[in-house]
């Protein structure tokens, strides 16, 4: 089953983001397609989730660390700093210590609660870099 998120237009539905746009084109042309749908109060900022990734890539391009040279990577990290885990999901097994991390997806993080992670995770980033919050995604905006 694919989920997308979608924004109405008149009588028509528009997606919302990248990510359901490229869901549909695993649809065929014409195709029907079921769906149960539901109202979101206060939607998610596809800016500001594209802002976060800009700044993943800028973070893994300009820095040495090998732990840190992609974006998923550099999205790791901060999640690991940020202790962004579900703490119902940590299991230790010897000398090791595995935890699940959370998604930053917009079904599994409600706005507000985005919005305090992604202020977080520039923070994390910045420091990486060396720089402030306000200059990271500058350069980041700027690449983008």
């Amino acid at each position: 089953m694919k989920e997308g998120l979608f924004q109405r237009k008149g009588n028509t539905l528009i997606p919302f983001d990248d990510e359901t746009l490229e869901e549909l084109k695993g649809f065929h042309e014409n195709q029907t397609i079921r769906c149960k749908l539901h109202g979101v109060e206060k939607g998610r900022s596809y800016d500001q989730l594209k802002l976060y990734w800009q700044c993943c890539k800028l973070v893994a391009s300009n820095n040495d660390d090998p732990e840190w040279q992609t974006k998923e990577a550099v999205d790791f990290q901060v999640r690991v700093e940020l202790r962004f885990y579900k703490r119902d999901r940590i299991k230790v097994i010897g000398n090791q210590v595995i935890m699940e991390l959370r998604s930053i997806s917009y079904k599994e993080l409600p706005h507000m609660k985005a919005c305090n992670y992604f202020d977080r995770a520039l923070d994390v980033m910045s420091n990486k870099l060396g720089v402030d919050v306000k200059t990271l995604t500058r350069n980041a905006q700027e690449q983008g």
